[in-house]
């Protein structure tokens, strides 16, 4: 788990700005490490990872955090950035891209919510949890194709 109090002495020592790069590693891109964060001075992540490491745990913290706080907009912009990672750690996929995927159903968006979970299956780096995703998405598309059928929207081919 990622100390942020830990982190917030290491800040202090830097100037104001490389809080502002930290924080949008942390909570808007939903860095996994800090090797990834190359807005950061090679040196400055080396002290980093050494005195406070960023691990693939605190991701979903991060995240919660976005949603308690009712941060919709950046909710979506992490798991945006997060996707656009080659390979995904299960972990990462597991903490956000369920909560995304609700959050974008309950805004009637549910061509993106299918998108975003079939995205994550094709990234993900654990084929379980791959599979995980595949079939809540075929869920959401069932749901879809039956409420239309009993609301006389739907016409079989």
């Amino acid at each position: 788990m990622l100390d942020l109090d830990r982190l917030n002495l290491i800040l202090k020592g830097y100037p104001p700005y490389r809080s502002g790069q930290v924080y949008r590693a942390i909570f808007r891109e939903l860095a996994v490490s800090w090797a990834e964060v190359t807005s950061l001075p090679k040196d400055f992540r080396a002290i980093l990872e050494r005195e406070c490491p960023l691990k693939i745990d605190a991701v979903g913290p991060a995240f919660e955090l976005l949603k308690r706080n009712k941060r919709t907009k950046d909710m979506i912009r992490a798991c945006t950035a997060f996707l656009n990672r080659t390979k995904l750690p299960a972990a990462g996929v597991l903490a956000i891209v369920p909560v995304v995927s609700d959050l974008l159903l309950e805004n009637a968006r549910t061509d993106s919510a299918v998108k975003v979970l079939l995205v994550a299956a094709d990234r993900c780096d654990t084929p379980e949890v791959a599979a995980r995703m595949t079939i809540m998405a075929a869920k959401i598309v069932l749901n879809v194709v039956r409420d239309d059928k009993e609301g006389g929207r739907y016409d079989a081919p």
